[in-house]
């Protein structure tokens, strides 16, 4: 079990709503489909300074538990592939006072392949409501303006989205005050209006119907006039294309991260990346770390312009109408993991990683860039303030490579300390020392992509296989047990973790030690007369001493014939993997050529029209 310490710096957007999964590469779908996830709700301390109103009736709107509601849809737990809410398999009922705001909280989680959109609803049985129902948050961040004014009965989202609204019912009648909540048309839960109304003062509006703008933090701030004031941070477009199994014919199998394809190089530190996506029909695309601004039309309907996600799915975008965002690569550099939100194109491959470098004036920044660079978690991070190059031109470090993909960091304090209340759950950590790259490692040296795969070690599920020495034990020694395994800790994942304050816990945990297994080898022991052959029973010396000379004989036999094996099967892997991955490449660039063309055709036809 791993237990991680969180550092919530206040330097960052106050509260919202985030998840927790498996993401073990080959085995996150499975984990996933039998529950490894659940809801996070990051807490805090709600004020004018952090949320960006002093409304005190909205104020009391945002940091009221009373009035707050937890919706995860979800179809990992169903027997039949149905969607369920919150884990029952039943219809999930709310109870909402009259004219009374509510904060509902909503977490999708898709595990179907084949669907990439789940579409929530809100409706009675004439398919009108008498709820109004706002959108306040997506992915954990709040709109530019809060709320929404438009209230929506329908909520397209992705198969990883989170979305906070507010909503307020109204009672009628007895037969016609009950709003189905449905999931792609499927009733999964309802809410009943009751006569009853405790707090009507707490409402999201300002002034009752006024919408007010959300404090905008550094790494959240408006993207989309950047080219009047700061063009030097602004980078060119890049195209990215999302396929079942890469991105930009970069799988999960070659072990590369994605390099800027205007650079051929990394992502350098404090720029901004306007990416112009192909694919995301129906991939839905997922980026670690840094929030996404959909700065198009042709993000929707699942997002609204001007907006920040982390999780893109733009069913209507296309040639003439394409799905563009915009990223700011600040507070962290290092690795970032990008991947298909459909768990088993990601286990087929669609996932990958970029590396994000720090760019100083050493590299070529200039003073003024600088100085329009302000990150907003200074003391904060413990990313290694260096990181290692993975890019340069068409080919890719490998020293650097192998020493951020292949060198496991010390494990993690395993720490836990759960609060009196069962629904809330603290978690701290302690980050693991940097492996920084110091002036004292060698030279770097670029090979080709080619080479690189034939002379770097064969690598299943990013585990390096090597030839090891095998060691064959003398017959009749006592062999030791084996220790026993830990069982894991399972959580209600229906029971959303509220993480409020980092606690620093009393106990560590030590991970339990592997289970080791010799190959035992039964031996046939010749006396040393050469009269007879005889089993070794431990009461002939003589008989000891032939064995461990044949032993110490067949290990270096033995030793050879496996690193022998280990070779072949390693140049077939990687040959298998260069022709694999230059007939992604050949696809990828006829997709593009193919695009060009459309996109000049389209071009051609208008200028005639």
């Amino acid at each position: 079990m791993l237990v991680y310490d969180i550092d919530l710096s206040s330097s960052h957007s106050g509260g919202g709503t985030y998840w927790y999964h498996s993401h073990l590469h080959g085995k996150a779908w499975d984990q996933v489909k039998g529950g490894a996830f659940g809801m996070i709700i990051i807490s805090a301390d709600v004020d004018a300074e952090d949320v960006g109103t002093s409304d005190m009736n909205v104020l009391d709107f945002l940091s009221s538990k009373q009035s707050e509601r937890i919706l995860i849809i979800s179809d990992a737990n169903s027997d039949d592939g149905k969607y369920i809410a919150n884990g029952n398999r039943n219809i999930e009922t709310y109870k909402f006072n009259t004219n009374q705001w509510y904060r509902l909280r909503i977490l999708i989680v898709g595990i179907d392949s084949h669907t990439s959109g789940i579409n929530v609803g809100f409706t009675d049985d004439d398919n009108d409501t008498n709820c109004k129902i706002h959108a306040l948050a997506h992915d954990g961040i709040y709109r530019f303006e809060v709320p929404k004014q438009e209230s929506m009965l329908q909520y397209p989202l992705t198969t990883s989205s989170r979305l906070d609204a507010a909503i307020q019912c109204t009672y009628s009648s007895p037969g016609s005050s009950t709003t189905k909540i449905t999931a792609n048309d499927q009733t999964i839960g309802e809410i009943r209006i009751l006569e009853s109304n405790d707090n009507q003062a707490a409402t999201p509006f300002e002034n009752e119907t006024e919408s007010w703008k959300s404090k905008r933090m550094e790494y959240i701030k408006d993207l989309q006039e950047l080219e009047e004031t700061a063009t030097n941070l602004v980078q060119p477009t890049m195209k990215l294309r999302v396929d079942e199994t890469n991105i930009n014919g970069i799988s999960q199998g070659s072990h590369k991260p994605l390099c800027n394809k205007n650079t051929k190089d990394d992502f350098q530190y404090g720029t901004v990346e306007e990416w112009k996506f192909s694919g995301v029909n129906t991939h839905p695309f997922h980026l670690h770390i840094y929030p996404m601004q959909v700065v198009s039309d042709g993000c929707g309907p699942n997002h609204d312009k001007g907006e920040y996600y982390d999780t893109i799915l733009a069913p209507e975008s296309s040639l003439s109408n394409p799905c563009i965002v915009r990223i700011y690569l600040i507070d962290y550099d290092g690795p970032a993991t990008l991947h298909c939100h459909l768990f088993e194109h990601s286990q087929h491959g669609a996932i990958t990683w970029l590396n994000v470098v720090n760019k100083n004036e050493e590299d070529g920044a200039t003073e003024d860039q600088n100085d329009t660079i302000s990150t907003t978690c200074i003391g904060q991070c413990a990313e290694p303030t260096e990181t290692p190059k993975l890019c340069n031109g068409d080919n890719y470090i490998i020293s650097n490579l192998n020493r951020a993909t292949t060198t496991p960091p010390p494990a993690p304090t395993a720490n836990l300390q759960q609060e009196e209340d069962a629904t809330t759950t603290t978690i701290t950590t302690t980050p693991p020392p940097s492996n920084d790259i110091t002036d004292d490692d060698k030279e770097e040296k670029e090979v080709d992509s080619n080479q690189a795969n034939l002379s770097s070690p064969m690598q299943v599920d990013d585990n390096p296989i090597t030839p090891s020495p095998v060691k064959l034990p003398v017959v009749n020694k006592p062999t030791e047990p084996s220790p026993a395994v830990e069982s894991p800790v399972v959580i209600n994942n229906m029971t959303p973790l509220v993480i409020e304050s980092p606690v620093a816990a009393d106990t560590n945990t030590s991970p339990p030690s592997p289970v080791v297994f010799s190959p035992h080898v039964e031996q046939e022991a010749t006396t040393t007369d050469g009269d007879t052959n005889q089993e070794n029973s431990g009461d002939d010396p003589a008989a000891e001493v032939v064995i461990e000379e044949k032993e110490n004989k067949n290990i270096p036999i033995l030793k050879l014939t496996i690193g022998i094996l280990a070779l072949i099967l390693s140049i077939l892997i990687s040959v298998f993997t260069i022709l694999r991955d230059r007939d992604i490449r050949n696809r990828v660039e006829r997709d593009n050529e193919l695009e060009d063309y459309q996109q000049q055709n389209l071009r051609h036809n208008t200028d005639i029209i």
